[in-house]
């Protein structure tokens, strides 16, 4: 790190999150391998899902589901389950409702991500487990377009 302090302030984004909460966590120990460096790694399956905006509250709810080593006779180490969901609150003097449906579907997984990661993490260690580490994914920008990005070029240009 930089011994170099500087005090920077961002801008709000006009969608927060506002909770966090847990509908299901599960895990369970399959059988122990001996080397878990060996183990062949079996993908996980995510989906998300979200709720229609609520115009009244000006709010969302977005899901995420972590399924690994769910199925019938599962092949690995252990099996886990991690549902979710975030409850987003948007300004919409600042973001276009006709854009929020969008931005649920793309870009709302990735802030509720890092919860999901933390309870795979801590839900390993706690069965004995090493902690299970879910892989970094590309995060995809978001646009409103051609036409809204030239208007912020002309008005951030002197």
């Amino acid at each position: 790190m930089s011994n170099d302090s500087e005090k920077k302030t961002y801008k709000h984004h006009p969608i927060q999150l506002l909770s966090i909460n847990v509908r299901e966590l599960y895990i369970r120990v399959n059988y122990e391998p001996k080397d878990f460096e060996k183990e062949k790694q079996q993908p996980i399956s995510l989906y998300t899902e979200h709720n229609p905006y609520d115009e009244k509250n000006h709010t969302i709810k977005v899901s995420l589901r972590l399924d690994y080593g769910m199925e019938d006779k599962p092949k690995t180490p252990f099996s886990m389950r991690i549902d979710l969901f975030g409850e987003f609150i948007i300004d919409e003097s600042k973001f276009s409702k006709e854009h929020i449906d969008d931005w649920a579907k793309k870009n709302a997984q990735f802030i509720l991500f890092p919860y999901l990661r933390e309870h795979a993490y801590s839900l390993s260690i706690r069965c004995g487990l090493p902690p299970a580490m879910l892989p970094l994914t590309e995060v995809p920008t978001f646009s409103l377009g051609k036409k809204n990005q030239v208007e912020k070029n002309e008005k951030a240009e002197p």
